[in-house]
């Protein structure tokens, strides 16, 4: 079985995640994904096309072409030097878990991941932060 594949700043994403979402087919992946990821209990953190992004609207080419104005190589960079992650460790869901609740209290500790991002005021781990 392959090892379901997560960008870093998707398990924030994750944490965040009610069923909206830029089409119906990036929804129902993404379920899938989050279903899988809690089955299996671990995944592996890369930093480039995951099993969520293949069914976005804004890959083109194995890229992201997100209009938020902040790279989710930026990103996903920020995520992973503030969870203490490196790229490919397979990572206990968990555990990582714990550390997202831990390490992203407030609102400005998510500022240089998710202070662009259009789904932020539906987002409930974004909105949960104080």
């Amino acid at each position: 079985m392959n090892k379901i594949k997560i960008r870093a700043h998707h398990f924030l994403c994750i944490e965040g995640f009610k069923g909206l979402g830029y089409s119906k087919d990036f929804i129902e992946n993404m379920k899938k994904v989050i279903l899988k990821l809690k089955k299996e209990k671990s995944a592996i953190v890369i930093k480039s096309v995951d099993d969520i992004c293949s069914k976005c609207p804004y890959l083109c080419n194995r890229k992201c072409q997100n209009p938020y104005g902040r790279s989710v190589i930026e990103m996903d960079k920020n995520v992973i030097k503030k969870l203490g992650l490196k790229k490919n460790d397979e990572i206990n869901y968990s555990i990582l878990k714990r550390r997202i609740y831990t390490v992203f209290k407030k609102k400005i500790d998510l500022y240089e991941i998710c202070d662009k991002c259009g789904w932020k005021s539906v987002c409930d781990f974004y909105i949960s932060r104080q």
